[in-house]
């Protein structure tokens, strides 16, 4: 398949990170704290975060819920496109032994095979900007890095966004894809895992009025 998309992601990705100000510009204004729907999914579920416990955070940007999970004493393994995000977030997490940060394709298939498994596995508005042809082996490669009876928690935009998604699920502007979700179809993007919990319209971003939807999904065996 062609992946000139992924060029105009990382692109995009690239500028945004650029400085604080240009990250504001384009809608980057939810901060350094970690995202409201992450903190109530995992602690209402009594979801364990701990010294030994693995998180896989897919699109770790500069790392503000990497940071997060290490307070818990978590290993924590970021995997980002953009060059910038990941120059920021290593040099976040330089002298952290237990933080490793990968650039890698999350859709290329079999991507994740070599780096184990995952009890936790993070989307936060990832899956929103991987167009339709290649969600199929995106999903994939989390349902494979996950251990059994592990949890994958996505965290998308709402299809309601004002100004955003008219008449469709999605926009494309300068090559940068977003799509919006229901909480019914993020949880169908993510078959075969099983819904466990989930929070809807959640305002994650107060500066341009940005509500997400997000799910709490188990590996089967969980059930």
């Amino acid at each position: 398949m062609d992946r000139t998309h992924l060029t105009n992601e990382a692109t995009f990705y690239d500028q945004a990170y650029s400085n604080n100000q240009n990250r504001r510009e384009r809608g980057f204004a939810w901060g350094s704290e970690p995202s409201p729907s992450l903190v109530s999914l995992l602690h209402e579920n009594h979801i364990v975060m701990e010294e030994g416990i693995r998180v896989l955070d897919c699109g770790c940007g500069d790392g503000r819920h990497i940071q997060y999970f290490r307070s818990y004493g978590c290993e924590v393994m970021g995997v980002e496109i953009s060059e910038k995000a990941l120059e920021l977030c290593k040099e976040r997490f330089r002298t952290d032994e237990r933080v490793a940060i990968l650039h890698k394709d999350l859709t290329e298939k079999g991507v994740l095979a070599d780096i184990g498994q995952f009890d936790i596995i993070l989307d936060w508005s990832v899956l929103g900007h991987i167009r339709r042809s290649y969600q199929q082996p995106y999903v994939s490669n989390l349902v494979s890095a996950l251990i059994s009876g592990g949890h994958v928690i996505a965290v998308e935009f709402d299809i309601s966004l004002p100004g955003l998604f008219r008449n469709r699920d999605y926009r494309v502007r300068k090559g940068h894809y977003s799509r919006g979700f229901t909480v019914e179809t993020l949880t169908e993007c993510l078959t075969p895992l099983r819904l466990v919990d989930y929070r809807a319209e959640m305002m994650e971003d107060e500066v341009n009025g940005y509500k997400f939807n997000a799910v709490l999904m188990q590996d089967k065996i969980g059930q």
